[in-house]
């Protein structure tokens, strides 16, 4: 299993717990979605495979209050698949197109590639 499998396979799973499109494919980004970008940091330990945070975003469908709001109920369910507490308010550009969105970074253990 590659790398970039294990990532959509992580992706997909995430998307179905949270009942929400996920993708890790900014052309495929189409709100409200979850956005799975480039790993941020890579750490390869001497036993086992790389641990790599991986950047979540829970992207809204327009901007203002309405969107936001739709972003925020979606928040408790990402960060309970995640296992993590805290998302950060955030604009994901695509194509110079701004997103609002929140941003969970969730370290995951992937196994070594083969």
């Amino acid at each position: 299993m590659t790398t970039g499998s294990e990532l959509d396979t992580w992706t997909a799973a995430l998307g179905a717990a949270v009942s929400m499109r996920a993708t890790r494919d900014p052309d495929q980004v189409h709100p409200p979605c979850l956005f799975v970008g480039v790993p941020d940091v890579v750490q390869s330990p001497l036993v086992g495979g790389n641990i790599i945070d991986i950047p979540v975003y829970v992207v809204a469908e327009f901007t203002g209050k309405q969107a936001l709001d739709a972003v925020l109920d979606a928040l408790p369910g990402v960060l309970a698949a995640t296992g993590q507490t805290t998302a950060v308010h955030d604009t994901l550009t695509i194509a110079d197109t701004p997103y609002t969105a929140y941003l969970v970074t969730v370290p995951i253990r992937l196994d070594t590639p083969s």
